[in-house]
Parts: C-alpha cells; structure tokens; sequence
C-alpha cells in the first residue's frame, strides 16, 4: 500500500486535473455569479474540503441559510444545505455527487486525480 498516494502525482493526472479545471471554470462561468473568482481564497482552497473547496467557497452565502433549502434531508442541517458544495451539487448537478459528474468539472479528486492534484491545478487555473 502507498503510504503516500493522496500526494503522488504523474504527468498523466497533472493534465487531466488541469483539463478538469478548465471544464470547471467554463461551468462556474456559465452558473456561478460573476464575482465568483473573488469569493475564492487560494490559501483556503482545499477541494477534500466541502467549505472551502470551490463550490464551497463560491457558493458559501447558501449554506445555513433558510432561502435556499431542499426537500431531501440526508445531507442537511435542518432543511438548510451544509455548506456551498451541497447546495451546487443538489441545485446545478441534480444531487449526483459521484465522481463520473464532480471529478470531470474539477470539483472533487476521483477517477485516476487525486484531491491533492486537483487543489495544486485549481491554484495554478485561477492564478493564471
């Protein structure tokens, strides 16, 4: 077993995590407001994180907030979303919180990326 697999990074998964990224910022673009990039703190952003991972952060003003709630409740506290991340996924990606829909718009480590790489291409995609 890789006592350090969550860090190990190869050339493959380097591009595919920065082409992710790309993906994601077309889709924050098109469903995020239009300040979004300045709702992100780089120096927090941690995408195993669901606070200050990138819908977390950018969609933060929708958590714990009795405006915005759901109908289902596995997920919540109370009828309010959690943090930024549930209410993204549950509002814009129809509550599909598995990889084959996070992964490919940057917004979670899976499918051959690690979180650890995706964090280092969502740093280097907004710094650019």
């Amino acid at each position: 077993m890789c006592e350090n697999c969550w860090t190990t990074e190869t050339p493959e998964m380097i591009v595919a995590a920065d082409e992710a990224v790309a993906t994601g910022i077309q889709w924050l673009n098109q469903n995020a407001p239009e300040n979004w990039r300045e709702l992100v703190d780089l120096d927090k952003l941690d995408i195993d994180d669901p606070e200050d991972c990138i819908l977390g952060q950018v969609f933060a003003d929708k958590a714990n907030n009795f405006d915005y709630v759901r109908e289902v409740s596995w997920s919540q506290l109370g009828w309010k979303f959690v943090n930024g991340y549930d209410y993204a996924v549950y509002t814009f990606l129809e509550g599909h919180f598995d990889d084959d829909v996070t992964t490919p718009l940057g917004f979670s480590g899976g499918l051959g990326i690690n979180s650890f790489t995706l964090t280092a291409a969502w740093k280097r995609g907004l710094a650019a």
